[in-house]
């Protein structure tokens, strides 16, 4: 039977680089459909992310990690007076402009069913039931439906997202990523790939490194987008700091990396003490990365990131703590068998949690409750 009826996903465009996990999302869900089709706004001659998928050509390029406002533009014509879906699907985080455009642009979609998926908290969740316009609002862990109905915000569907289930990364693979970057394959690797821009998880990362360097032999990686120029500031501030106290042969600085998955598969634990996911999605991708490749992580217990360890794929540091980040990462450093241990439990956490057909049944699901086709399937 074929899929139908066309479900219309708007969302940044679906082509590569697969470094935004936003766009992630809708490429996952639209290449596990099951009984939809997809139609995804790409470039000329992308290639359809699912055998049950259409891409559209609606943008000029990839763009950045901000959209472009010509592309924004052609989303706006797309929706006015592209073929109308009898469901349509955003995905961004909510923000005044954004929101005020789509309730404008609601009576244009009159007969489509609409959902809103929230790929990232919003600046503020004062006011935040006002920047809500779909039939049905989706999050994307139980911190943030709390925070919004703790905002007036009732009817909150949780759906996580996904990470690709692909077989095991090779170490051919991995011993390729680390001899690119010059890193060490005899010596553990601790992974940070957080932000400069927002919050204070590289200072805190930095401050935890005198007690993680002295007490094993680790190497750490500081793997961070500079975006900004905020942003290489705060990377150049960090370098100096490793510099003066003598550490340059066990800390390495990188930026865009070609293959961050191999990466998250190679390095021994993956650390992100966040005191905020602004701009970044519940559950980084990186993260969940990791997990499947049995690297277990640490994080702090801000917003939704104790979520991730609950089945015991990691362990969490208390951001009030003193100390606990690096106690943390010295103890699974310091114990091989309970980071196999804690490895397996991460793998086992990605395909029960976040396996993107797990997701897609989860998605179709309501649209079957929007469009009134439960009964007939």
């Amino acid at each position: 039977m074929s899929p139908n009826p066309d479900i219309l996903l708007v969302s940044k465009p679906i082509v590569p680089p697969w470094n935004d996990s936003g766009k992630n999302l809708v490429r996952d869900l639209a290449a596990h459909a099951g009984h939809y089709q997809y139609r995804v706004l790409a470039t000329p001659g992308t290639t359809p992310p699912g055998p049950n998928a259409i891409a559209e050509p609606l943008y000029s390029n990839a763009g950045r990690f901000a959209p472009a406002v010509a592309n924004q533009l052609a989303v706006v014509r797309r929706l006015l007076m592209g073929k109308r879906a009898p469901l349509t699907h955003f995905f961004f985080a909510p923000n005044p402009l954004t929101s005020t455009v789509m309730r404008l642009l609601k009576p244009a979609l009159m007969g489509s069913a609409t959902v809103h998926t929230v790929t990232s908290r919003p600046k503020s969740y004062d006011g935040v039931k006002w920047l809500l316009f779909a039939d049905k609002v989706v999050v994307l862990s139980k911190h943030t439906a709390s925070m919004f109905r703790n905002a007036g915000v009732e009817d909150i569907i949780v759906i996580p997202p996904s990470v690709p289930i692909t077989p095991r990364i090779e170490p051919e693979r991995k011993s390729a990523i680390l001899s690119t970057l010059n890193l060490p394959e005899d010596k553990p690797l601790v992974l940070f790939a957080g932000d400069y821009s927002f919050g204070t998880a590289h200072h805190r990362m930095l401050q935890a490194l005198p007690r993680i360097l002295a007490d094993t032999d680790c190497h750490m990686v500081f793997a961070v987008r500079t975006k900004t120029e905020e942003s290489r500031g705060q990377e150049e501030s960090i370098k100096q700091t490793v510099s003066a106290a003598g550490w340059d042969n066990r800390v390495s600085f990188h930026n865009e990396i070609d293959d961050m998955e191999a990466l998250a598969a190679a390095v021994t634990l993956n650390v992100l003490p966040a005191d905020t996911l602004y701009a970044k999605m519940d559950f980084p991708l990186v993260l969940l990365e990791s997990m499947r490749e049995e690297v277990p992580v640490v994080v702090s217990d801000h917003g939704p990131l104790p979520e991730l360890v609950e089945g015991g794929g990691g362990m969490v540091a208390p951001l009030e703590t003193s100390g606990a980040l690096e106690e943390r990462v010295c103890e699974l450093l310091q114990s091989p068998d309970k980071r196999l241990e804690m490895g397996k439990l991460a793998r086992q956490t990605v395909l029960q949690r976040f396996h993107p057909k797990v997701m897609a049944m989860a998605y179709e699901l309501l649209y079957d409750e929007l469009l009134g086709a439960g009964d007939k399937r």
